[in-house]
């Protein structure tokens, strides 16, 4: 197998690999190499989920999404868990219990998402300062907590807002 570096960034790298396909023939793919990134279930005391809204450019729209970020070299995926929480939300949890690996996209994109169910929270004492371009919010839908455990109508962890959002 043969690989060629496309573009090696802060966050990604894009790589051209050579690949036998079914018949033996030698095909190249793009592929997207990524370090992986937590993704957290934070669940407030009174049952609502606590998503945050980010302008995504790249989708050219605002979205709920669960707090979550890349995963950092050498740090313990429950520690990045946490850490992103406070970050992402001012929250820290008591509890914390693995829920669920996954690959956004497997298609071209070795991204593996490790989720995490985050409960008993409470404001961290630190002074927290939302970054600049998210915001944090309770969500009180069932629906919107059931499909974030099952994954229904759901596509990796955002949800669309709507056009007055």
């Amino acid at each position: 197998m043969t690989t060629r570096i496309l573009l090696d960034s802060r966050k990604f790298r894009v790589e051209a690999v050579e690949v036998p396909d079914r018949e033996g023939r030698t095909r190249t793919r793009e592929v997207v190499r990524h370090p992986g990134a937590v993704v957290i279930l934070p669940l407030l005391p009174d049952g609502r989920v606590l998503l945050i809204r980010n302008r995504r450019f790249a989708v050219n729209a605002t979205l709920y999404e669960l707090p979550a970020g890349t995963r950092e070299p050498g740090e313990a995926d429950d520690v990045g868990a946490l850490r992103e929480l406070e970050e992402e939300t001012g929250y820290q949890a008591a509890t914390l219990s693995p829920l669920v690996r996954f690959f956004a996209s497997p298609g071209f994109c070795d991204e593996e998402m490790i989720g995490f169910v985050a409960s008993d929270l409470t404001p961290a004492r630190s002074a927290w300062t939302p970054p600049s371009t998210s915001r944090s919010s309770p969500w009180t839908s069932p629906r919107s907590a059931r499909c974030c455990v099952t994954g229904a109508s759901w596509t990796g962890r955002r949800w669309p807002v709507d056009s007055t959002g």
